[in-house]
């Protein structure tokens, strides 16, 4: 299925994710919607660049009747933290006067608070699995920012500005936490429970996922040129958000 979405800087572009009817799974590939390759890499794209069309393509998936949805992360352009997915999604993700932050990295400076209701009643119950091949912490040396953040246009030779890059996220991280607390509290969605060794997430509800299958899907939707000898599995939205700024 091709559908139209926003870009990683705003321009409609086209997306392609495999719907499997039969088995009420969607597979999707985050570089489709918010690739690095939609990006010119300077600074200011990457300080702008969102994952809101990847939130659409999940959105879209869930009205399609999918149930599962397997996103593949890597090749994006933004560093978002999946903010800009969570308001594609439907969740309020504001500044300190309640207006919706702006796109990107950037928007992360002003977030004041995250309210993930609305998108978790989009999700109507659907689980989110996450496919990545890399095991970086969301900040610090190591973290995203640090590592793939310059390939999308970072400077990450200024230790200054990768700090106070580092200091949004880590702010967000926290509003995130609070917000899945509050979730929770209102039955929006369940506690987390690992599930074998593909769990090295924390936060799981869902069965092992067949890695064989998944693999079978993602290369009808685009060929690989690498090959993903890890699997992640999550709650959704919890490590969708973290990885969404990986590589």
């Amino acid at each position: 299925m091709t559908c139209e979405v926003a870009g990683p800087l705003g321009k409609s572009v086209s997306a392609r994710m495999l719907v499997d009817g039969e088995r009420e799974s969607a597979v999707i590939e985050m570089a489709e919607a918010a690739g690095i390759g939609y990006s010119p890499c300077t600074e200011s794209s990457a300080l702008a660049a969102t994952t809101y069309g990847v939130g659409e393509l999940m959105l879209r998936a869930v009205r399609t009747g999918a149930k599962t949805l397997y996103i593949g992360l890597g090749g994006s352009a933004a560093n978002d933290g999946g903010a800009g997915m969570l308001q594609a999604l439907g969740a309020r993700v504001v500044d300190d006067r309640g207006c919706d932050i702006a796109p990107g990295l950037a928007g992360l400076e002003r977030v004041a608070s995250v309210d993930l209701a609305p998108a978790l009643r989009a999700l109507d119950g659907a689980r989110i699995v996450v496919l990545s091949d890399v095991e970086n912490p969301l900040v610090g040396r190591r973290g995203a920012l640090a590592v793939f953040g310059g390939q999308k246009g970072l400077p990450t030779g200024d230790a200054e500005a990768l700090s106070r890059c580092d200091s949004w996220m880590v702010g967000y991280g926290r509003l995130l936490d609070t917000a899945i607390v509050e979730a929770r509290a209102r039955g929006c969605c369940a506690h987390p429970r690992a599930h074998g060794h593909l769990a090295r997430c924390s936060a799981c509800p869902a069965r092992a996922l067949p890695v064989a299958w998944a693999r079978r899907c993602w290369h009808s939707v685009r060929s690989y040129t690498r090959v993903w000898r890890r699997c992640s599995i999550s709650w959704g939205l919890t490590n969708m958000c973290a990885m969404s700024t990986w590589s």
